[in-house]
């Protein structure tokens, strides 16, 4: 085209070569596409050789091949790059503190493209044990940054003169130490000289330990001493050896070993042998682990050995606190005795003596506490329950079976006298010492008070005495359920209490529920009074009357009266619960039980509570009286 200046102006836009180029009338320029989406839409490939300046850009995927970041006011002039949530400020990738202030980036993949990074000497080894072990190619140090041996804590550098506060450990087991070393147990030879400043050692299992200064043992020597221990004192904790020989003094916690001198002055700790033939005194808690013999005097708080024979000991206090033995090798409870013959055991006090069994440390007789007790009561023997349960004696308790069960008994010493015998089937015998009935008595019986007797009394002697035969049976009952008790006449001053009466009647025609059966034509009273104790007429009744059938020529109710039947002043001045009550009250019948009522006449009354009337029949219905 010629070179021509002109503006073009398209109002409706423009489109070259279908999509190649497109405007469209909104402005929106399309290479690629006919229907752009964007001010600039490109669709394919685009190649900028010049400067891109864009406020914010947005790429699916961005392929830069150099980067260069310009300074930004925002972020205080510093280049930077963000962006997925990253910055990358100066060299130093971060989290992106709008996103995560913490700062923290999280890298996922297997970082092999990862240079510069440092690496750790530390190897995992899995020998197919179970587990993982770790291991170091090279040394490790500990509060140094230049150790000269496997494991090295503090120190220096120079193994020839390690002098620098510290611990080194070779690969050949070497351990060397420049400070003070505090071990429980030496185990192995000890080939230089121990000698400046104070060693203490728990333990020390050496066949050659040459020592020039004071030496503290803790648990021992094990080996021989073949010197003499002469000048200081020695402190030792323990000793195992087969030869020592002391001239100084020797104050030792713990003597493992033969000792075939003397003990001359205290014993202070435990003994782990065997004592024979020990005569001496200790001063605090003695342990004997293995058997004591001969004559022991013993003077200490407590004595533990495990097998001891003994001739004659005396102990201050003796602690058991397992089981004891005595004759018995192997003790099943907490004190078994056992000897071929006769066994005693001798409980004596000069003011009294006490066996006490209980359920809580004793402190004398009483709550869950009992005991047995002589001299407390002028020569008296006392079996004492202090709580509030019983005291039970028991024959034959075990489960095996016999006939020559044997019982209780009471007997005199000095006479060799039964005074009371108890046997097993319950017969008790005073004076007798095979009782052959409940009680069984011999000689002269006392009762002081009432006495019951529940069942027969059979006197096979003669009944003697001052007392009449009245005052003899005075407040007690005559119950006889077999035969009769007779008498010829029977007077009775004032009350007459029985079950029932029968007069001229024969025994077994009076029935259980009736109290008097008189069968005579009369009997006199003078008057009688029924729910009275003080009848003024003839018959005085006090209460309700039951009669299937009264009968009566003239029947009162009342203080007056003069019909053959007169209930004018019945109920009245009536005291208490009879009081107020002058009414009288007809059968009351439904109207079906009224049709079942047999042998009605005229005149006949009753109440009907079906229709609650009074009803009267004329002989030929029942007439409502209201």
């Amino acid at each position: 085209m010629a070179n021509i200046t002109k503006s073009f102006n398209f109002r409706n836009g423009v489109q070259v070569d279908d999509d190649n180029l497109l405007v469209n009338p909104s402005g929106l320029v399309g290479i690629g596409t006919t229907i752009p989406v964007q001010a600039l839409d490109v669709r394919g490939n685009a190649s900028v050789s010049g400067l891109v300046s864009s406020t914010d850009a947005k790429f699916i995927n961005l392929e830069v091949t150099n980067l260069t970041t310009g300074s930004n006011s925002l972020a205080l002039g510093v280049d930077k790059i963000i962006g997925a949530g990253i910055s990358i400020r100066a060299g130093i990738v971060t989290a992106d503190l709008l996103s995560d202030p913490s700062g923290v980036v999280t890298y996922y993949g297997d970082g092999g493209q990862l240079n510069n990074i440092p690496t750790s000497q530390w190897v995992d080894k899995d020998a197919g044990l179970g587990f993982i072990s770790i291991y170091n190619t090279g040394y490790v140090g500990v509060n140094t940054d230049d150790p000269r041996y496997s494991l090295q804590v503090g120190g220096n550098n120079d193994v020839n003169n390690f002098n620098k506060p510290g611990v080194g450990i070779s690969s050949d087991g070497a351990i060397v130490a420049s400070g003070i070393v505090t071990a429980h147990t030496f185990d192995g030879n000890s080939l230089g000289n121990i000698q400046g400043g104070i060693g203490t050692i728990t333990q020390v299992l050496s066949t050659n330990v040459n020592v020039t200064g004071i030496v503290t043992a803790g648990i021992g020597f094990t080996g021989d001493v073949r010197g003499n221990i002469v000048s200081g004192v020695s402190t030792i904790y323990q000793v195992r050896s087969t030869y020592v020989d002391v001239t100084g003094v020797v104050t030792a916690t713990t003597f493992v070993g033969d000792v075939s001198g003397d003990l001359t002055g205290n014993v202070t700790g435990h003994v782990s042998g065997n004592i024979v033939g020990l005569a001496g005194t200790f001063a605090a808690d003695l342990e004997v682990n293995g058997g004591i013999t001969g004559v022991s005097t013993v003077v200490t708080a407590k004595l533990t050995t495990t097998n001891s024979t003994l001739g004659i000991s005396t102990a201050s206090r003796f602690n058991v606190t397992e089981k004891l033995g005595v004759g018995v090798a192997i003790p099943v409870n907490n004190v078994d005795i056992f000897t071929t013959g006769d066994t005693k055991q001798t409980i004596v006090g000069g003011d009294s003596a006490a066996l006490y069994l209980g359920q809580r440390v004793n402190t004398g007789i009483g709550e869950s506490v009992s005991g047995i007790r002589f001299g407390s009561s002028l020569k008296t023997l006392e079996i004492i329950n202090g709580d509030v349960g019983d005291v039970t004696t028991t024959i034959h308790g075990g489960v095996f079976s016999g006939i020559n069960t044997g019982g209780f008994k009471w007997v005199h010493g000095k006479s060799n006298t039964t005074l009371m015998t108890l046997d097993y089937k319950g017969n008790l015998g005073v004076n007798k010492a095979v009782p052959e009935t409940a009680l069984d008595v011999v000689g002269l019986t006392t009762l002081t008070g009432n006495t019951k007797i529940v069942g027969d009394l059979e006197i096979t002697g003669t009944l003697t005495g001052a007392a009449a035969i009245p005052d003899l049976i005075s407040g007690s009952q005559i119950y006889n359920n077999v035969g009769f008790s007779t008498f010829y006449e029977l007077d009775v001053l004032q009350t007459l209490e029985t079950g029932n009466i029968a007069i001229k009647t024969d025994r077994a025609n009076v029935a259980s529920n009736v109290d008097i059966d008189a069968q005579r034509s009369r009997a006199l009273f003078q008057s009688v009074g029924i729910g009275s104790t003080t009848p003024t007429q003839a018959l005085d009744v006090i209460g309700a009357v039951k009669a299937t059938t009264l009968r009566s020529d003239f029947l009162q109710v009342g203080d007056q009266g003069g019909a053959a039947i007169d209930f004018s002043n019945a109920g009245k001045n009536l005291p208490g619960v009879q009081a107020n009550r002058s009414f009288m009250v007809l059968p009351k019948v439904t109207t079906t039980e009224r049709g079942n009522l047999v042998g009605v006449t005229a005149g006949s009354m009753i109440y009907n509570t079906s229709t609650n009337k009074t009803q009267v029949w004329n002989n030929t219905a029942w007439v409502n009286l209201h």
